[in-house]
């Protein structure tokens, strides 16, 4: 399930489920079918917190001064997905990262980058028209 389909962000989703039954009679054969829709809602447990929360430790404030040359930071610490009743499962995945900047992802690396892999922030700019 695609929770992202319908903008949903308790991870549910309604759906109907169609069921037929077929009456026969002594023969095999068919005398009649009678179909009915069952509304279905499917939870998805990775995004219900009653099953599922992130638990992210605080990152540390990281800065940097112009014309400095680049700074590279440490590694920050990762998040994980605290499961119950199942304790430690992998059902939901990864936790991805995209770090923002002014509600935006930062993805130009002129100025500010961060590494997916490493999990590391570096910066480097000589641009004085970001002092201040």
């Amino acid at each position: 399930m695609d929770p992202s389909d319908d903008g949903d962000d308790n991870g549910e989703k309604e759906v109907d489920i169609e069921t037929c039954f077929k009456v026969y009679d002594y023969s095999g054969a068919v005398t009649k079918t009678v179909c009915v829709d069952t509304p279905v809602t499917i939870k998805n447990p990775c995004l219900d917190q009653n099953y599922v929360t992130i638990d992210c430790p605080a990152l540390d404030a990281l800065s940097h001064t112009v014309a400095t040359g680049l700074d590279e930071y440490d590694a920050h610490s990762l998040c994980t997905a605290v499961t119950t009743p199942i304790v430690g499962h992998s059902l939901c995945g990864d936790i991805f990262y995209t770090p923002s900047y002014d509600n935006l992802p930062i993805t130009d690396t002129t100025v500010m980058g961060y590494d997916p892999i490493t999990n590391q922030f570096d910066a480097e700019t000589d641009d004085p028209n970001l002092i201040g």
